[in-house]
């Protein structure tokens, strides 16, 4: 319905398309706009179902939901489309690419988890990292212990995970740097993530 918020989304979402593609956005670009944004629509929408049953996932469940509903795929390509980059699909598809993207989209889902857990946890919401590894990893949710210790004790496992991540982006972009396809335009693209982390 007008003035819903699908509404609000699908009319924003056309909106950026058809900006995009008058400002020329390359077919490359745009095939992969409609594939990553399809895929952070369908991982929200998962997300939203956990919310209304008060289902905390797995921890591989949410990671594989949050990669994609984090929405930094969808920011990469809008970002590489806006300071006039192209990378071509092979520079991208590369495993260590692949890797580094992946490292820096959990990164910045987990510095946003562990910044607005106790928001989220307020407004009932039990969708971030530190419940999950709460209930699922620590296996110490209902079992008496003091909620808060758990939770600082689950927050302090995020800050470990958050340590190892950025000791994987500075290796993979070191590994990037070494590599035979790296250029102007790459490390562009690496500096990119580096600001972002």
């Amino acid at each position: 319905a007008e003035g819903s918020a699908a509404w609000v989304l699908r009319e924003a979402a056309r909106d950026w398309w058809v900006e995009m593609q008058q400002l020329g956005m390359s077919a490359r670009q745009q095939r992969r706009f409609v594939s990553v944004f399809g895929a952070y629509l369908d991982a929200n929408a998962a997300q939203v179902a956990f919310r209304e049953r008060c289902q905390i996932p797995d921890l591989e469940t949410y990671k594989a939901l949050r990669l994609d509903s984090i929405g930094w795929y969808v920011s990469s390509v809008l970002l590489e489309f806006a300071v006039g980059m192209d990378l071509p699909d092979e520079v991208l598809e590369h495993p260590l690419v692949s890797a580094l993207e992946r490292a820096a989209a959990f990164h910045i889902t987990f510095v946003n988890d562990v910044f607005s857990f106790r928001k989220e946890l307020s407004d009932g919401d039990l969708m971030n990292v530190v419940p999950v590894l709460l209930c699922h990893n620590m296996g110490l949710l209902g079992e008496g212990g003091d909620a808060r210790r758990l939770a600082r004790e689950a927050e302090a496992q995020v800050v470990r995970l958050l340590r190892e991540l950025d000791g994987e982006c500075a290796r993979l972009m070191a590994q990037i740097r070494a590599a035979a396809f790296h250029g102007p335009e790459v490390e562009s693209f690496l500096q990119g993530i580096s600001d972002w982390l």
